[in-house]
């Protein structure tokens, strides 16, 4: 949830699963990463992630889990998440009505520190996975307009081209844009662009794990498997996205 920074249990090693015939690769990978990593948070326009809240610049390059997107309601309070309502969202599952959820007098919801209202603990809340090129997670969570809306930006930029890229991974770009609002101003939002695919054997390790086409002989990019003493230092090296 935007400007909640906190830090998930460790992640296992991110790379994608071996696609298997009949299976989704991206729901595979959903289903391994689930939660775990280091939430990344957007506010007052900049990327923000770990408790330190050091920042991701604009520009950064990830890889992103789209068919992975999780999406429903959570419940907060203290600032922590008590309930996780969340869904695949290629599972199709209906959301539950917020009358069914309890919770519903608003004089026990806790204040607002930015409205100064009270704040209705359940949030309807989208849930994207991101992998950088050394192979660290983030979780991009979020319950704002702003953030919704990149998510869904991004998910119909992806939905136009990934049935004509089976096995690849969408690379995303992070940037930023705003709009004025009327009560508070200029008004910063995340934005997602798709900017590129890799194929998903190429997502996760570290550094080591991301080559150069001149690597591997020219060609189609591949992912070389190169023995730790023969490695060049990590400054050498090209990111792959």
């Amino acid at each position: 949830m935007d400007g909640n920074t906190q830090i998930a249990p460790a992640a296992p090693a991110a790379g994608l699963p071996a696609a298997q015939a009949g299976t989704d690769p991206f729901s595979s990978y959903g289903a391994k990463v689930g939660q775990q990593g280091t939430f990344l948070t957007f506010k007052n326009g900049e990327f923000m992630f770990g408790q330190d809240g050091k920042e991701l610049p604009l520009g950064t390059r990830l890889a992103a889990n789209v068919a992975g997107l999780r999406l429903g309601w959570k419940r907060w309070f203290a600032g922590a998440v008590t309930d996780d309502f969340l869904e695949l969202l290629i599972d199709q599952k209906p959301i539950a009505p917020r009358n069914t959820l309890g919770d519903m007098d608003s004089a026990l919801w806790e204040i607002d520190t930015t409205t100064k209202q009270p704040r209705d603990p359940w949030q309807l809340t989208n849930e994207l996975t991101l992998v950088d090129n050394e192979g660290e997670t983030f979780i991009y969570a979020t319950a704002s307009k702003g953030g919704i809306g990149a998510i869904g930006r991004l998910c119909k930029a992806y939905g136009q081209q990934y049935r004509q890229r089976p096995g690849q991974v969408p690379i995303i770009e992070l940037a930023t844009d705003h709009y004025m609002h009327k009560e508070f101003g200029k008004t910063y939002f995340p934005v997602f662009n798709l900017v590129d695919w890799v194929d998903e054997s190429e997502v996760g390790g570290g550094a080591a794990d991301w080559v150069d086409e001149s690597e591997v002989g020219g060609g189609a990019a591949e992912v070389a498997e190169v023995a730790p003493p023969a490695a060049p230092p990590p400054a050498a090296r090209k990111a792959r996205f």
